[in-house]
C-alpha cells in the first residue's frame, strides 16, 4: 500500500465527534483525512489519548496537519509540543528542524530546580522560583543530535521553631514558660567564600511560630532581629539543644545550619 504523502488529523470540540472530519475530506481532494473519537470528557483533557492518535498517524504520513474545530481542541493540540520523561528519567523531541529553540521543564509542583553551573551535562536550567523553568536558547544545526540537556529537581527543606519567654531566666524553655508573637528573624545564606547573604525574613505568628519554607539545600545562619530593650537567653548547646535557645546571647545568631534536600529542622 502506498504511503499516504498528506495526512489530516481532525480534533473535534466537546459533544462532537470524528465522523465531522468528513467535511474536510471535501476540502482536501487526496488527503488521507482522520478524526479522533477520545474517551476523555473534554478535548483539554485528552491529551495523552491525542499524543499516542498523533505519533501513529505521523508514522503513516510523510506531511500532517492537525485541525482543531474549538478552543478546547486547540489546547489539546498543544500536547504536540511536549513531552513527558520516561521511568528511566529519558526524554527526547524528535524530527526537529534546523533552528532555534528553548525547553521549558515542569516539575512536581513540591520540587524546586537543582543548582545552575552553566557546565556541559550539568543541569541545564538556570534556578527560577516555583517548578516552571526553562533553558537558554538552543542552537540545532541541520541533522544535530543533542543529548547533554539534563535538569536536575531538589526538594525544598524547611527551618522553624518557637521564640519564647525564658521567665525564670534559666536558659531552658520549662513548661508553660509563654511563647512571643511578632519577633522578627532573618535567615542568611552561607556561601562558599563564607560570606553571608540575606536569605528570607519572617515574623514568628501570633502563637510564636516560625518557620522558614521552600529552602534550597545549604549552610544557613538565624538571625534574632532584637528590640530595643530585648535580651537574649543563654545557649547551652548540647545535650540541652532541644529546650534551650539556639542563637548565641552575644551576636544574636546561630551556628551555621546544614540542610539537606527534602529536610525539615524544627529545633
Amino acid at each position: 500500500m502506498q504511503t499516504a504523502q498528506w495526512q489530516a488529523v481532525y480534533l473535534h470540540g466537546k459533544g462532537g465527534n470524528a465522523r465531522e472530519a468528513e467535511h474536510y475530506r471535501a476540502l482536501l481532494p487526496g488527503w488521507r483525512v482522520t478524526g479522533l473519537d477520545y474517551r476523555a470528557q473534554t478535548p483539554w483533557e485528552a491529551r495523552e489519548e491525542f499524543l499516542a492518535y498523533f505519533k501513529a498517524a505521523r508514522r503513516d504520513g510523510t506531511k500532517v496537519l492537525v485541525i482543531a474545530n474549538s478552543i478546547g481542541a486547540f489546547f489539546a493540540m498543544q500536547a504536540l509540543d511536549e513531552t513527558r520523561v520516561d521511568s528511566e528519567g529519558r526524554y527526547a523531541f524528535e524530527r526537529l528542524r534546523a533552528g532555534t529553540y528553548g525547553v521549558r521543564f515542569t516539575l512536581r509542583s513540591e520540587m524546586l530546580f537543582t543548582d545552575y553551573t552553566g557546565r556541559d551535562g550539568d543541569s541545564c536550567v538556570p534556578v527560577v522560583d516555583g517548578s516552571v523553568g526553562a533553558t537558554n536558547a538552543i542552537t540545532l544545526a541541520m541533522g544535530e543530535t543533542r543529548e547533554n540537556l539534563n535538569v536536575g529537581g531538589i526538594l525544598p527543606g524547611r527551618i522553624g521553631d518557637t521564640v519564647w519567654h525564658d521567665k525564670n531566666g534559666n536558659g531552658l524553655q520549662d513548661y508553660k514558660e509563654p511563647l512571643i508573637p511578632d519577633v522578627q528573624l532573618t535567615l542568611l545564606y552561607v556561601n562558599a567564600d563564607g560570606t553571608m547573604t540575606e536569605a528570607a525574613t519572617t515574623r514568628s505568628d501570633r502563637y510564636g511560630y516560625y518557620a522558614f519554607d521552600a529552602l534550597r539545600p545549604g549552610t544557613y545562619v538565624l538571625r534574632l532581629d532584637a528590640r530595643e530593650g530585648d535580651t537574649l537567653t543563654s545557649c547551652f548547646g548540647a545535650p540541652l539543644g532541644e529546650i534551650d535557645s539556639d542563637l548565641d546571647p552575644d551576636t544574636g545568631m546561630s551556628a551555621p545550619i546544614a540542610l539537606k534536600s527534602g529536610q525539615t529542622l524544627l529545633s
